[in-house]
C-alpha cells in the first residue's frame, strides 16, 4: 500500500507543478461500462471529469475522477448493487491527422485507484458493506476533433483496470466506450 500512496502523491504533485505556461483544459465524458468476469452484474453507465495539461499538441497529461452508476443484480434469493469510482492520473499521447484539419488520434497510458463498495441483501447478504480500493493499470486509444481553438469533442475505448469488492478477489475488469467534451482555457 505504500507503493500506492507514493505513486498517487507523485501524480498529485505532477499536476500541481504543471507550469502556468502550459495549456490547461477542463473535460467531460459519459460512457458505457462493460464488466468481464463480473458474474451477471449490469453494466453501468461511467460519469467522468477532469483536467488536463501541456506545453504541447502531442503529449498531455490528465487528472480525472470517474463514477458509475450502480452494477446490480436482482433475482428471487437476493439483490446486490455495487457502487465504484476511480482517481487517475494519465500521460496523453496525440497524433495530429495531416489529411483532415482538427482531428487526431490518441493514446492514453495512466494508473487509478480504483475503488469498489458493495450493497447485498438475502443470499448476497454476506457481501453487503465490503470494499477495497486497489491501483490499477489503466489505457486507452481514442480521437479527438476540434471544432475551434477552445472546444474539441473526443471518444475513446478505455480498459480501465479491474474492480475489486475485496483486495485479495480477482476483480472484475471494467472498459468503457465514452464520449466527451474538451474547453480549453
Amino acid at each position: 500500500m505504500k507503493l500506492n500512496k507514493l505513486i498517487l502523491a507523485t501524480a498529485l504533485l505532477s499536476a500541481m507543478s504543471a507550469p502556468a505556461f502550459a495549456e490547461m483544459y477542463a473535460f467531460g465524458d459519459v460512457g458505457s461500462v462493460a464488466i468481464s468476469n463480473g458474474g451477471s452484474l449490469s453494466n453501468p453507465t461511467a460519469f467522468r471529469g477532469g483536467i488536463g495539461w501541456g506545453d504541447n499538441e502531442i503529449i498531455k497529461s490528465e487528472l480525472s475522477y470517474l463514477m458509475t452508476s450502480d452494477a446490480s443484480y436482482s433475482s428471487t434469493t437476493g439483490n446486490i448493487a455495487m457502487s465504484s469510482s476511480s482517481l487517475a492520473y494519465g500521460i496523453v499521447g496525440s497524433v495530429p491527422m495531416q489529411s483532415v484539419s482538427g482531428l487526431s488520434f490518441t493514446g492514453r497510458l495512466g494508473l487509478a485507484l480504483n475503488s469498489v463498495k458493495a450493497t447485498a441483501s438475502g443470499a448476497y447478504a454476506a457481501l453487503d458493506g465490503m470494499s477495497a480500493t486497489t491501483m490499477q493499470l489503466q489505457w486507452g486509444i481514442g480521437a479527438a476533433y476540434a471544432i475551434n481553438k477552445q472546444v474539441s469533442v473526443r471518444a475513446s475505448f478505455e480498459s480501465l483496470g479491474k474492480f475489486k469488492a475485496e483486495s485479495t478477489a480477482s476483480g472484475a475488469d471494467f472498459t468503457m466506450l465514452s464520449a466527451g467534451v474538451n474547453y480549453s482555457f
